[in-house]
């Protein structure tokens, strides 16, 4: 039905909050403007996917430098349970992107290879934690590479308590639609899973202002 055939009988606040992860997804429906050099053909190519990264959201206002300076202190330095957690989130980020970025340059960020944890027929990256990777073979070697430098920021994560876990290094739209609107105008809709990033997807074949 159109949404004006629909009535809201009522509302009411939940008592649950909403755990992160516990929801579907997200749609969207964006219009991008002053759109140079690109054309609807490449738009309608997201639908083969994009390199599935944090976006810039997650790092902006200098949120790494503080989320490092804390975790290298964080015996020391007593912060809320909010603060602590998304200091963790930015760090695991910070270091998903670096493998992902590690995997683009190797040319297999989309496709499985050797060792690969696979996910929905996707290959994953590690989000750091306490445990041992389990990815194995050459796509543990690139993992190992990309975070060589990271040393201590990845042994503070495992003794922060938070386990490790898996992401997607390759992600696809579902539903994608592109219209064009004019001629440096255009309308997106499309449906992502949850964490999943809007930006990153469009930054696949965008330049965008102020990332």
């Amino acid at each position: 039905p159109e949404a004006t055939d629909l009535t809201c009988l009522s509302t009411a606040r939940h008592r649950t909050k909403l755990r992160r992860g516990a929801h579907q997804g997200n749609r969207f429906d964006i219009t991008i403007h002053q759109v140079q050099g690109c054309s609807l053909s490449l738009l309608e190519g997201l639908a083969d996917g994009f390199p599935n990264s944090f976006g810039p959201q997650r790092f902006s206002a200098a949120n790494l430098d503080l989320a490092r300076s804390w975790i290298l202190q964080r015996r020391r330095r007593k912060i809320s349970r909010q603060r602590r957690g998304w200091h963790l989130s930015v760090l695991r980020s910070f270091l998903f992107n670096q493998v992902l970025n590690a995997r683009r340059a190797a040319g297999n960020h989309c496709r499985i290879i050797d060792g690969d944890v696979v996910e929905d027929g996707q290959p994953t990256g590690p989000l750091w934690g306490r445990g041992r990777s389990s990815s194995r073979g050459e796509a543990l070697s690139i993992e190992q590479a990309a975070l060589a430098d990271y040393a201590e920021l990845c042994e503070a994560l495992e003794y922060s308590g938070v386990d490790q876990a898996r992401r997607k290094l390759f992600e696809k739209p579902r539903d994608l639609k592109v219209q064009a609107l004019g001629q440096d105008q255009f309308r997106l809709t499309f449906y992502l899973p949850p964490g999943a990033y809007a930006t990153s997807m469009l930054a696949h074949c965008l330049e965008l202002e102020g990332s």
